[in-house]
């Protein structure tokens, strides 16, 4: 049940994200993330907090990466951001959450970085807007994240 709330949650988050001014979708996911977090896992609200700033941080230098590099490599651009964002987020949380191996750090990366590819889908679209990429990027790096750092790592699919 708790990773239906999940989901819910991140949808929701990615929703609020798409339409919060400049850089406040970072915030919005890392509150997300870090109440889920402090409710399933043993972490200092302290912790919490700084992850939230690094999720700040993870996001703000992922948009400023997209916005440079979009002239220069096009689409290319938001799989790029995708990289800066989730290897930030892998690292602050391997750093303040949980020891993760250099290969989960490696599968948040790479997670991360096609799920970006949302983004580019987005633009696509009839209507232009990045609803779709913020909720799929959300959603994949979040239950990646979640599942990582997880001490009873079930099957995410599995509910319970």
């Amino acid at each position: 049940m708790k990773k239906i709330y999940l989901a819910i949650s991140l949808v929701i988050s990615g929703i609020i994200s798409s339409y919060a001014p400049y850089l406040l979708a970072g915030v919005i996911f890392g509150v997300t993330i870090g109440i889920y977090i402090k409710l399933t896992e043993k972490t200092s609200p302290i912790k919490i907090i700084f992850w939230i700033l690094m999720s700040w941080f993870a996001y703000s230098l992922a948009y400023f990466t997209a916005f440079f590099l979009f002239n220069i490599i096009s689409i290319i651009a938001f799989i790029c951001a995708g990289i800066v964002g989730s290897a930030i987020l892998a690292f602050s949380t391997s750093q303040l959450v949980k020891k993760m191996s250099i290969k989960e750090i490696f599968i948040i990366i790479v997670v991360g970085s096609i799920s970006g590819i949302a983004f580019i889908l987005s633009l696509f679209m009839k209507e232009p807007n990045l609803v779709l990429g913020f909720v799929i990027w959300q959603l994949a790096v979040g239950f990646s994240l979640t599942y990582l750092v997880s001490e009873n790592k079930q099957s995410i699919l599995q509910t319970e």
